[in-house]
Parts: C-alpha cells; structure tokens; sequence
C-alpha cells in the first residue's frame, strides 16, 4: 500500500484541501493505479478568489488540485470514457485516472475550471 502522506506531501505546503484530495485519489485507487480498479469522480459546484458558501472552492485551491493531479501524474479522463467503459463500450481508463466534473453550468465553471484544465491538457 502506498501511503497516503508521503503522496501528498508532493508539493509542499498546498493546505489541508489538497492533502484531503491526494489521499482521496490514493485510496480510490487503492494505491495502486490500475484500471480495473475505482476512478474516482471529482465533483465541482462554483469557483471564487473567497469562499463565499459550502459549494464555493477557491480558485487557488483548484489550481493547486490540478497541479497536485498534474505532479503525480494522473490522467484526467472525460466522464463519457468512464461511462463507455463501465457499459462496456469502451476501452479500460489509463492508470492513475480520474474524471473532473462540474454539476451545473455556474458561469465560474467556464472561466476559471475550463480555463484551468485547458493551460494543463485535461479535457
């Protein structure tokens, strides 16, 4: 088992939020990465420069989320290659994937996740 610590003091110094995210990415995979194993599906509501409410992430949390994501080298897949793959239909995710989602067209999805994922590569 890999421990969940030692990943997610990657990069130093991005708070507790990121912490939580590299150990819920671990434990997903079950330290392993294999594709026949679970990806997890990181769900986002709204971003802001301040948390406004329990739905808002900051911003510079996010970034730091994808940078976290990006150094460990998971492979940020479209939900649609999660979904083909579950019915059957589609090839097996990469090791190491995992889906980022948004549940609902807040304007900040547009311009601060969309424009996050697209400086990365991530669909």
């Amino acid at each position: 088992m890999i421990s969940t610590t030692r990943l997610a003091t990657g990069l130093p110094r991005l708070g507790s939020v990121v912490r939580a995210l590299a150990a819920a990415l671990v434990l997903a995979a079950g330290g392993a990465g294999r594709a026949d194993e679970a990806v997890p599906v990181l769900v986002y509501h709204r971003f802001g420069p301040t948390v406004a409410d329990s739905m808002t992430v900051r911003t510079a949390t996010f970034e730091a989320q994808l940078a976290w994501i990006r150094y460990h080298d998971h492979h940020v897949i479209p939900l649609r290659a999660l979904v083909d793959w579950l019915r059957g239909s589609g090839s097996p995710p990469p090791p190491r994937a995992v889906v980022l989602t948004a549940d609902d067209g807040h304007r900040s999805v547009a311009s601060e996740m969309f424009r996050g994922c697209a400086r990365r590569g991530f669909p």
